[in-house]
């Protein structure tokens, strides 16, 4: 099974002299750029093709060292982030998406059981299978009736949350309406009233690194011997 990881995004969040100079998806973590780090943890379970929608300085990227020489890379130019919705790069690559396939994002790293998630889709015959965490919120919650507070606890655990981890049925592609579609605002919610996504439940690492806190706290992990993404 192939993966597709989008990475065609401006990254304006992340600041710094390394984000500015270079794409987001190679913002080094512990030495790596990120993006090898996502696909290290593909090649963990056996996936050797990937299939990356660039779009902002995709040339950077493509050209790049670091991928390992056992992959096959397609390296495919999606269109500008202002132009191209999430959904709509996944349509620009129909012609490479015949087969099941998992997706996911340069910027979240994880050690999510893809196999699992795999398994897990075909079991319930879904279109997608997505990963869903619980994060601890970073406050407290009230309860309220009125004015009167009826309960309150001190960074409760959040709702389930979407990991961005995937593994789709290409037949998702004839969801998609047009270049602008966004996948988890304009397609997925119509699936999911359709019975047509599962989730697996996943309670390990997830860092999503969007700004220059969570790059930050990528690093440190790292470190500290937690960021066991390679192969």
């Amino acid at each position: 099974m192939k993966a597709v990881i989008l990475c065609g995004g401006k990254g304006g969040r992340i600041r710094g002299e390394e984000a500015v100079s270079l794409p987001k998806p190679l913002v080094p973590i512990g030495g790596r750029a990120m993006i090898h780090r996502v696909m290290d943890h593909y090649h963990r379970h056996g996936v050797a093709e990937f299939v990356l929608a660039l779009g902002h300085r995709g040339d950077e990227i493509a050209s790049a060292p670091g991928y390992n020489p056992d992959w096959s890379v397609h390296f495919e130019d999606t269109g500008p982030p202002d132009e191209v919705g999430k959904a709509g790069r996944l349509l620009r690559l129909a012609h490479l998406l015949r087969e099941p396939f998992f997706l996911g994002y340069c910027d979240d790293l994880s050690d999510v059981d893809l196999l699992g998630l795999a398994v897990l889709r075909e079991h319930c015959g879904a279109l997608v299978a997505m990963t869903a965490a619980r994060a601890r919120l970073p406050f407290g919650v009230a309860g309220m009736v009125g004015a009167r507070v009826t309960s309150f606890e001190e960074k409760p655990l959040g709702p389930w949350a979407n990991v961005g981890s995937y593994c789709v049925h290409p037949q998702l592609l004839s969801r998609i309406d047009g270049d602008a579609a966004d996948l988890e605002a304009d397609v997925l919610p119509g699936l999911v009233r359709e019975g047509r996504v599962c989730a697996m439940r996943h309670a390990g690492l997830w860092l999503q690194v969007n700004t220059p806190i969570e790059l930050a706290r990528a690093n440190e992990l790292h470190a500290a011997g937690r960021l066991a993404l390679t192969a």
